[in-house]
Parts: structure tokens; C-alpha cells; sequence
């Protein structure tokens, strides 16, 4: 009995966000897929059959105390600080520590070929760790290469099991060394009104073609639900659902997943 009721509660926390509401059949995801090769893309991810109901999430800005971030980053206080268009920059041998106040964090090294070796993911993990960038519910993203000789590693931020991807941390990796870091961190709240069926993986993509985009590499190599925010001049306000669509090259798209539009791209 007690074991029935553990595997009922642990049943229970996985289906509360992301199952309810249905899912596509084969023939539809089969579909889908055609639509994409038909326009030209490489669909190398699986395509999510999941069509859930989900509500709005309420989220603030992380508060960021600029000398815990200093003091967090390089261990010591003693550390040359400027302020730069709003900025706190502090400047410590080859590394350089900005803290905007809108909630973005950058480290960066003035000679990267000074920086920490990095030739696998754990080794970026490792080092987000060490220098106090890593938090709790951050989870590897994805990969994805840059000019020639780089390549970034993007962590998310998640909050209920599910993608807060305008929080993230991008480590930028220039020929085999750790170059710079960008963090950027949202503070979920509360999830607000009733939950409403989004539209489905396929919909979105749907809706991805008929944009008629041009990218220089048309491997879509993720499609995944989650929570996406454009940056605002506020202290709270509320965010939709999100399918998010990664080409190979770094792009990504994002899809309301309430109104089928294609609200943002970056890169």
C-alpha cells in the first residue's frame, strides 16, 4: 500500500503540469514532418506529441546585489569597481565582472587564451559551479557552435519541471577556453488564472513554416515547451507558455503557445 501510494504521488507530480489535455496521433506527427521537408528543413529532434494545459506564471527580477556577485565571482573584495551606462563593472587581472540592473550578469576575460580549459560540458558545468554562477534548477540546454573555433553551451533555468528560457546561462568556449559567461535569471512566482490547452507541437511548427525564414542551416535539432519572456521595464508581470524551436545554427524561435504567433528570434 505504501508503495502504491508513493508511486501515485510521484505519478501525480510528473502529470500536474504537462500531460493533461491530449496528444497528437502518429499520423498527425508523420504530418507534420512532411510540412517540414517540404520547406526545406531537417527535422533531427523528436517532435513532442504531448498537447497540455497550462496557465500564465507570474515572475519577478531576481534581485542582484552587485558586490555578492563580486564577491561570489572572484572570492575577495579587492577588486578595481567603475560604473559604466548604469553598469557595475568590476575589472580583476584578465577578468571583467558587469552586473546590469535590469538583472543580467556578464563575465568575460580580456585574453581568453588565459581561461579555463573547457572540452566537454561537464568541464563548463564544473566551472559555472566553482565561480558561483551555477543555481538551483539550472539544467543543460543545449549546444551549439559560433564563429570558427567557438562553440556555446546554453543552460535554462526551470521552474516546476518546465523551461523558464529567459533564464539561461550561455557559456561562450573560444578555442578550447572558457571566454565569457551571460546569465540572466527570472524569479517564478505563482502560476495565475486557469489553465488553457495549448496548441501542439505540430500547430507551432505550422505556424514556423508559414514565417518563410531563411536560415543558413535548417537542422532543427530541438522543439520544446516551456515559458518564454521578452525583457520588460517592470517589476512583475505575467508570461505564456512557449514552443521553442532551436536550429542547429542558434536560432531560436519561440511560438505563443496560446496564439500560434511567432513572438520572438535570437541570433
Amino acid at each position: 500500500m505504501l508503495l502504491n501510494l508513493f508511486l501515485a504521488n510521484q505519478l501525480w507530480q510528473v502529470s500536474r503540469y504537462l500531460p493533461a489535455g491530449g496528444a497528437l496521433s502518429a499520423s498527425e506527427v508523420e504530418q507534420a514532418k512532411r510540412a517540414l521537408a517540404s520547406a526545406g528543413y531537417d527535422l533531427t529532434a523528436s517532435l513532442p506529441r504531448q498537447v497540455p494545459s497550462l496557465a500564465l506564471l507570474h515572475v519577478t527580477r531576481q534581485p542582484l546585489a552587485a558586490a555578492d556577485w563580486q564577491r561570489q565571482v572572484f572570492g575577495t573584495a579587492e577588486t578595481a569597481k567603475t560604473v559604466q551606462d548604469g553598469k557595475t563593472v568590476y575589472l580583476q587581472k584578465n577578468e571583467r565582472l558587469e552586473i546590469a540592473p535590469y538583472g543580467q550578469v556578464k563575465f568575460s576575460r580580456l585574453d581568453y587564451r588565459q581561461g579555463t580549459s573547457a572540452d566537454s560540458r561537464q568541464s563548463v558545468e564544473r566551472f559555472l559551479r566553482e565561480r558561483g554562477f551555477w543555481q538551483e534548477g539550472l539544467k543543460f540546454d543545449l549546444s551549439f557552435p559560433g564563429e570558427p573555433g567557438t562553440i556555446y553551451y546554453r543552460f535554462v533555468q526551470t521552474f516546476q519541471k518546465l523551461p523558464l528560457f529567459a533564464g539561461y546561462a550561455e557559456v561562450r568556449v573560444i578555442g578550447g577556453k572558457i571566454g565569457e559567461v551571460t546569465l540572466y535569471r527570472l524569479q517564478a512566482l505563482e502560476f495565475s488564472g486557469r489553465e488553457v490547452r495549448v496548441i501542439s507541437a505540430a500547430e507551432a511548427m505550422e505556424a514556423f513554416i508559414s514565417k518563410g525564414l531563411s536560415l543558413p542551416d535548417k537542422r532543427i535539432v530541438d522543439i520544446s515547451l516551456g515559458y518564454f519572456s521578452q525583457d520588460y521595464n517592470a517589476s512583475r508581470w505575467e508570461i505564456a507558455p512557449a514552443w521553442r524551436i532551436a536550429a542547429a545554427g542558434g536560432q531560436f524561435f519561440y511560438v505563443n503557445a496560446f496564439t500560434g504567433e511567432l513572438e520572438h528570434q535570437e541570433r
